[in-house]
């Protein structure tokens, strides 16, 4: 019988009681009838700590900072129930995009997390249910947009809560073009790009090292790292007069070059491929060969990739770029939960 409905009188004629069965009938067709409700998922306060691990220094506008954060749930907490971190609005710490499990030391899966530009969200997974104490750490990057001189960064938990964290000096200014003058000997650059999950590469070279003494052009060989993968169409070249530099801020002062007035041929290798620019001006003009590499799938954060450009007169020009991943760790003291249905030697998920 509906809720709403009224106690029963002391009879009924059967015009009224068929009348009330069809009701019956209809209202539990539509699902309003009275039925037992799942139990909803409960978001829970379970950062218990927030720290920068990563610079070690000073912090600038646009740097890309990576916080570490420790968690721990409730011995009632069930699959499906929350935890999540907002990020600081002002000054504003932007995340980059990602998802990662929580797993425990032999791989078990206690929950999975999602990073998005505002916030981090972990959801709990079965494993909560025939363990206690669970608890563990979690990482992932950010990025700072904005300068501040305050000290002190807040974080809110879903529950409201505030983590204040220790920003010493606060946020300076970012370095931009940093007063950097035209490179007058090639030089490389790299570094992980995550919002499109890929290691982006730079060489710089003065237009006067890519004609050789007899005027034919200089072959340069660019050896990456056996374990990226160059991704196809990436390859540009921009041609930035001297006189445009602008203490580094050149990408729109200069000119994306057509493919045809250079050439980029793959090999000799798998991880090789050769750059030469057939009418290459002189030192008037830094020629600019940028491309992106894919990671491999098993990439983790710290793995460092090496990059090499051979063929210049005055030696090799080497670079380097780290990964910067996210994930997770979490564990318990226990392995039954007192009244849950599964036993203490159940085999846990896998990741």
């Amino acid at each position: 019988m509906p809720p709403t409905a009224r106690p029963p009188r002391a009879s009924t004629s059967p015009a009224r009681r068929a009348l009330a069965g069809a009701v019956a009938l209809l209202l539990a067709l539509l699902g309003l009838a009275a039925v037992p409700t799942a139990a909803s998922a409960t978001e829970l306060d379970a950062i218990t700590g927030v720290e920068i691990t990563r610079p070690t220094g000073e912090i600038h506008q646009w740097d890309s900072i990576r916080l570490d954060a420790t968690w721990a749930v409730p011995d009632g907490a069930r699959p499906g129930d929350t935890f999540r971190l907002a990020l600081p609005t002002s000054p504003r710490i932007v995340g980059f995009t990602d998802t990662f499990d929580l797993a425990d030391p032999s791989g078990a899966v206690v929950g999975s997390c999602t990073v998005d530009e505002s916030q981090f969200v972990c959801t709990l997974g079965d494993y909560v249910a025939t363990h206690t104490g669970v608890a563990g750490t979690l990482f992932f990057w950010a990025q700072v947009t904005e300068t501040t001189d305050a000290d002190v960064l807040v974080f809110t938990t879903g529950g409201g809560v505030e983590i204040r964290v220790d920003v010493p000096g606060g946020i300076g200014e970012g370095e931009g073009g940093g007063g950097w003058q035209p490179p007058t000997y090639p030089v490389k650059g790299g570094w992980y790009d995550r919002s499109a999950d890929v290691v982006r590469w730079d060489v710089y070279v003065p237009g006067q090292y890519l004609t050789g003494p007899d005027g034919d052009p200089v072959v340069l060989t660019d050896t990456f790292d056996p374990r990226l993968t160059l991704v196809e169409g990436s390859v540009g070249a921009l041609a930035v007069p001297v006189d445009r530099w602008d203490d580094g801020d050149f990408w729109d002062a200069g000119f994306w070059m057509d493919p045809a007035d250079y050439v980029v041929e793959t090999g000799p290798a798998a991880n090789q491929f050769r750059f030469s620019v057939p009418d290459a001006h002189g030192a008037d003009y830094v020629y600019v060969l940028t491309y992106a590499t894919a990671v491999p799938d098993d990439a983790r954060d710290g793995d460092r990739y090496e990059n090499t450009v051979t063929g210049l007169a005055v030696g090799d020009v080497e670079a380097s770029a780290e990964y910067a991943g996210a994930g997770g760790t979490g564990g318990a003291r226990a392995c039954a939960r007192s009244g849950s249905p599964s036993s203490s030697t159940a085999t846990p998920r896998r990741a």
